[in-house]
């Protein structure tokens, strides 16, 4: 048997007769109201989002997680950073090679005057299970000819190293004078 356009010889091809909007019988009248344009949507994004209690609680929920998220963006504490005698200080660690890299960054603050440009800052090295591996000490005295920002530097050969907490002081101040004393802390990153 042959077949002519998908159809046998001699059968009659499916013929299909359509009603123009038979399917609009089927539907409930808020959708047809709505494909007819008797019945308009609320306009507007906000009044969609506060149409029904359902709605107005998510979008309260949804502007209590925004406030919160932008609260603790701003207000969170940075261990790496702190100020101390019209200083800000930013510590960070890296570890290359075999050695354990720590920096801490001195800027002069613009609203406070420096007391002095000498510091006295000890590194102390943690390990992984958080107990003290090498404890190193250098005095740092700022330039203030220099560059605005200054380093002062210190490495490890400890390889172990996770944790590198920098005590930094003023040069000459005593024990009394301890509320001038800040600790800074950063994790080595690996590079």
């Amino acid at each position: 048997m042959d077949k002519i356009d998908g159809y046998e010889e001699g059968s009659e091809p499916l013929v299909f007769h359509y009603e123009k909007g038979s399917f609009r019988k089927r539907e409930t009248e808020t959708v047809r109201d709505m494909a007819t344009g008797k019945k308009n949507l609320k306009p507007g994004i906000f009044k969609i989002l506060v149409s029904t209690r359902a709605n107005r609680m998510m979008l309260l929920s949804m502007l209590m997680c925004v406030a919160v998220t932008v609260i603790v963006l701003v207000l969170r504490f940075r261990e790496n950073t702190g100020s101390v005698c019209g200083f800000n200080l930013k510590e960070s660690a890296f570890s290359f090679e075999e050695n354990i890299y720590v920096s801490v960054e001195f800027t002069p603050s613009s609203s406070a005057k420096t007391e002095t440009g000498e510091f006295v800052l000890v590194f102390t090295a943690y390990d992984c299970e958080s107990f003290p591996s090498e404890e190193k000490s250098i005095t740092f005295a700022y330039d203030f000819g220099g560059e605005k920002k200054q380093f002062a530097r210190a490495s490890f050969t400890d390889f172990n190293v996770k944790t590198v907490k920098c005590s930094v002081k003023p040069f000459g101040s005593s024990e009394s004078e301890g509320s001038r004393e800040i600790l800074l802390s950063a994790d080595v990153a690996v590079r």
